[in-house]
């Protein structure tokens, strides 16, 4: 196969070979810059977190989840190349990069510094937060967003919640969440002649001052005045518009941690159970849906904005708290972790979760310039072709990337995206030249050209888009779909029911065909959950086709 070529030249510097260490367990690969000992030390870690996680997030599951890289970033200044350059800040490290399409994620973590001052996704944290409750608070992001399928949870309830598990704790026998360790100044109350508190504990706009020390949860709020809650509960940090409105109230970083000392009252507090829990919880449904106003928040907390201050910033300096302690399983403790793997990266292992990595965050360049050195060395594997192909078609290169796809493709690659990419690459061209000569594809093209395609649908993760792409193409088959096809065009439909761009298709192809009790089925659901008059209006124009076809033999089997 003639595979493209590079020359090393002065302006184009091919990237050294580096020295990391590489391990996999079920779902992840791990790339390391640490020592193998250290390394193995977290791998022992993330087993036993692995198991916590079950226990306190028991209907969060991994399965069916993004293949995930981790990356962890010790030495060096490694952790600064796979960040964003919008993002990168040389007096504090972000602490940890997720990052992720609907094919592939990755965890990036500084994992340098022992104890040194960090921040956590801009979180100014104290000595006492470690680099791997630095990971723990990425996983666990990791885990919520990915078993989310989509649904938006409301910024301050997401960094609540993870402030809380960030500082879990545990062993090989308990875990104990919501523990604020230490106890925080005894406050000094005044009261004027009308009877109000006129101290500062009794301001909820003065600055928060901790005389003693407490954890990270409770003293990252040290010196810091409590974001007013009609801006905590309407701002969304994730966008340019909130950023901007964050710097004038004080920064990510009191947005984060007092979204974790609200949770942690509401959750933890003393009889919070009775009213603050429910009253919580109700409120993070209601914000998935729409703005939060205050007369909405008293009707549940049944407290004013500024009565609610009060109470958190007093749980704030002098936190009451029922923490929780759980037993491992059966109370004979978490398994024991197997024997782990670290072994010497090759160059092609490296190269490629690296380059990945950075085609995740964006740096496009760099990635190609990762992925491409190993290649010019002579490696030849099909996941490193595969990420070189799709480096290449991010950067709008398409006859290389089809080079490279097509050499993947031959080796058998398992990367379902690399499928998908040449299944679209070959569709256009075939389509392309039928259309130059004024004709309809012919059997050979049509199944040369999907034949990537039905690759794309046996391996994992399955991708709503191949499902899209395969509907398409049998739109111009000269021949139809067999029972067993549609079927498995149609298992797409199940597997992605939020999908109904992909349902709409899937319909025109069953009714195109002539399975009219399979499009039935599929515009009837269309229907149903048609979250608008135009998606309701295309449904619609299929169920008049629907009408006017005669139906057909047996119905689709899930």
């Amino acid at each position: 196969m003639d595979l493209p070529t590079f020359n090393v030249t002065a302006d184009r510097v091919l990237a050294p070979l580096e020295k990391w260490r590489y391990a996999s367990v079920p779902g992840y690969e791990i790339l390391s810059n640490d020592s193998s000992s250290n390394t193995e030390r977290f791998l022992r870690d993330f087993h036993l977190l692995q198991q916590v996680a079950q226990l306190i997030l028991p209907h969060v599951e991994e399965t069916g989840a993004l293949p995930t890289y981790i990356v962890l970033c010790a030495k060096g200044k490694a952790f600064d190349l796979f960040t964003p350059p919008e993002l990168r800040d040389p007096n504090n490290s972000i602490g940890s990069l997720i990052i992720s399409d609907d094919e592939r994620s990755s965890l990036v973590v500084d994992y340098a510094g022992g104890g040194s001052r960090i921040t956590l996704d801009g979180v100014s944290m104290p000595s006492d937060v470690n680099v791997f409750q630095n990971f723990q608070r990425a996983y666990f992001k990791h885990l919520i967003t990915t078993s989310s399928s989509g649904k938006k949870l409301p910024p301050w309830f997401e960094e609540g919640i993870l402030g809380i598990l960030q500082a879990v704790e545990f062993d090989q026998n308990s875990v104990t969440i919501g523990e604020v360790k230490g106890r925080t100044t005894t406050a000094v109350t005044s009261i004027n002649s009308e009877g109000e508190n006129v101290s500062a504990q009794g301001n909820a706009n003065a600055p928060i001052v901790l005389r003693t020390g407490g954890s990270g949860l409770v003293s990252a709020m040290n010196g810091q005045r409590l974001i007013p809650l009609e801006d905590f509960f309407s701002i969304d940090p994730n966008t340019p518009e909130g950023g901007e409105r964050l710097k004038k109230l004080g920064g990510r970083g009191v947005y984060q941690a007092q979204a974790a000392a609200f949770t942690h009252m509401c959750l933890y507090s003393w009889n919070a159970k009775k009213q603050l829990t429910p009253a919580y919880y109700k409120l993070a449904e209601l914000a998935s849906k729409g703005p939060i106003t205050e007369e909405v928040f008293k009707t549940h907390f049944k407290r004013t904005y500024k009565q609610a201050a009060l109470r958190l910033r007093s749980h704030i300096l002098h936190t009451d708290q029922q923490h929780i302690r759980l037993t491992a399983p059966k109370g004979k403790g978490f398994e024991n972790p197997p024997r782990f793997e670290v072994i010497t990266a090759s160059d092609s292992d490296s190269s490629r979760i690296a380059g990945e990595t950075l085609r995740l965050s964006g740096q496009t360049s760099a990635s190609l310039t990762r992925l491409i050195a190993p290649y010019v060395r002579g490696e030849r594997d099909p996941e490193l072709l595969a990420a070189l192909g799709l480096a290449e078609l991010s950067s709008g290169n398409e006859e290389r990337a089809r080079k490279f796809l097509e050499a993947a493709a031959t080796g058998k690659t398992k990367r379902p995206r690399a499928w998908l990419a040449l299944g679209k690459l070959r569709m256009a061209e075939a389509r392309a030249k039928a259309r130059a000569d004024g004709r309809p594809l012919s059997q050979p093209e049509f199944s040369q050209a999907s034949q990537p395609l039905f690759e794309t649908l046996k391996l994992a993760p399955p991708m709503s888009a191949a499902y899209e792409e395969l509907a398409l193409a049998w739109k111009e088959s000269p021949a139809p779909p067999s029972q067993q096809q549609l079927t498995e065009l149609a298992r797409g439909a199940m597997i992605f029911p939020k999908k109904l761009g992909l349902i709409y298709r899937v319909a025109e192809v069953a009714l195109m065909y002539g399975f009219t009790k399979e499009g039935r089925i599929l515009i009837e659901y269309g229907l149903a959950n048609s979250p608008d008059d135009t998606t309701r209006s295309h449904f619609s124009r299929l169920a008049e086709k629907l009408a006017g076809l005669q139906p057909s033999t047996p119905s689709l089997k899930g």
